[in-house]
């Protein structure tokens, strides 16, 4: 049997595969959407921290 072969008889699937595959997109596809939330909240962040830092050195100056 060939690679082909083994995907394409169901005997040579563990059990659910069909299923875990599915779950494995959605994973997948779940994690690239929270990739993208999570790199869009490191620049919040960093651009609070720096904004803060800015607020906290004028107040410095001004002391």
């Amino acid at each position: 049997m060939d690679e082909k072969d083994i995907r394409s008889d169901p005997r040579q699937q563990p059990a659910g595969g069909g299923d875990a595959l599915a779950a494995l997109k959605q994973l997948q596809s779940s994690l690239r959407a929270r990739n993208v939330d999570l790199e869009q909240w490191a620049l919040d962040v960093e651009s609070e921290r720096q904004a803060t830092g800015l607020h906290r050195g004028a107040a410095r100056r001004r002391n």
